[in-house]
């Protein structure tokens, strides 16, 4: 079971205590899970960052895709990590493949200025 899970269920227990039953009060424990699950996102966090920096030394561009997946991952469980932003960049602008794209028209037909604006108008990014 895992501490959300555990939380959801403290919570649902929590809202019905103490039960009240022919004269008898039973009250239960109430145990906060939030340190532990905060603990977990942190340690979490770590792994992923320290992952990410191991694939940032392969030099290549697959390893900088899925450092950048990574660091993302840890930003994810901890939104302020220190120069998490920076790794993110980093890894995306190195696993980024460029390509050069020109046209030229080589057939006969003179196409309209619109049309090679229209092809020229790509969304690189996607």
């Amino acid at each position: 079971m895992n501490y959300k899970a555990l939380n959801d269920r403290q919570s649902l227990v929590r809202t019905v205590t103490p039960l009240k039953m022919n004269g008898r009060s039973v009250d239960f424990p109430y145990i906060d899970y939030m340190p532990d699950m905060v603990n977990a996102k942190h340690k979490a966090a770590d792994f992923y960052y320290a992952h990410g920096n191991e694939l940032m030394k392969s030099n290549n561009k697959e390893s900088y895709r899925r450092a950048f997946a990574e660091f993302i991952r840890a930003k994810d469980y901890v939104g302020d990590y220190e120069g998490i932003d920076n790794k993110i960049q980093e890894a995306r602008l190195q696993g980024i493949s460029k390509v050069f794209v020109a046209i030229q028209n080589n057939s006969r037909i003179k196409f309209p200025k619109e049309f090679e604006d229209g092809l020229l108008a790509l969304d690189l990014r996607n």
